[in-house]
């Protein structure tokens, strides 16, 4: 049997346990109660499915359900979606694979910093951001979701990326992104999307709506712990 056969139970074997462990050493002193993560019996069994019943401060109660699929004999792909709210993908390196603890120690505590901000997020019922559609027109804003897609863009974005207000753009942000510059933009990506990173700052070239390429200053910041969920990118031309 394949270690990619084996993922998915191996997987959700491990992770719940040492889900709930990072959950009780993070849970801030000043909740009134601690935050308890139990695992929901599902009929019939699914090897790459758990879901876990979430109980936290103030009668919070939700299902958070694990999903893995596996990539290759050294990887597989979590998604972890929270009931009625937002999703996160991670990257987890299979049991057998070369630091396979290190990296599942890394992602259990990735997850559980998700979960204790799911919570937090719902205790204040408030967001210091305003939404994509209260942007300022004139500043040149784009919002990417997790993978990277453009989801909106201010007519500020277009001015500065000479695209005509009724012309339609590429939603793939990365195809944008001359290829001397990709591969720190998909890291950094990544790195907010698994790692909670919270911004990034960049020097790079982009295409324009003239097929030309240009310099840019960017900076990309992690909002995807918002209801709403996205990358919000800003651009400014040299």
């Amino acid at each position: 049997m394949t270690p990619s056969t084996r993922a998915p139970d191996r997987i959700l074997e491990w992770l719940p346990q040492h889900l709930a462990e990072q959950v009780a050493d993070r849970c801030p002193d000043a909740w009134e109660q601690a935050l308890a993560v139990r695992k929901r019996p599902a009929s019939p069994p699914d090897p790459s499915r758990q879901t876990m019943q979430v109980e936290g401060p103030g009668g919070q109660s939700f299902a958070m359900t694990l999903n893995v699929f596996p990539i290759d004999d050294h990887l597989c792909d979590l998604h972890v979606d929270i009931e009625d709210s937002r999703s996160r993908h991670f990257t987890c390196l299979l049991p057998d694979a070369s630091d396979a603890s290190s990296n599942l120690a890394e992602v259990s505590r990735a997850v559980a910093s998700f979960l204790l901000n799911e919570i937090e997020r719902r205790r204040s019922g408030t967001s210091s951001q305003p939404p994509p559609s209260e942007w300022p027109p004139h500043v040149p804003l784009l919002r990417l979701d997790e993978n990277g897609t453009i989801q909106d863009l201010t007519p500020g974005a277009r001015r500065v990326l000479e695209h005509p207000n009724d012309a339609t753009i590429e939603p793939d942000f990365f195809s944008h992104v001359h290829r001397e510059n990709l591969r720190r933009v998909m890291r950094d990506l990544a790195h907010m999307v698994a790692h909670r990173k919270q911004r990034a700052r960049w020097l790079l070239r982009l295409r324009t709506g003239n097929r030309r390429w240009r310099w840019y200053r960017v900076a990309a910041d992690n909002h995807l712990d918002r209801p709403d969920s996205f990358i919000r990118v800003v651009l400014r031309r040299l």
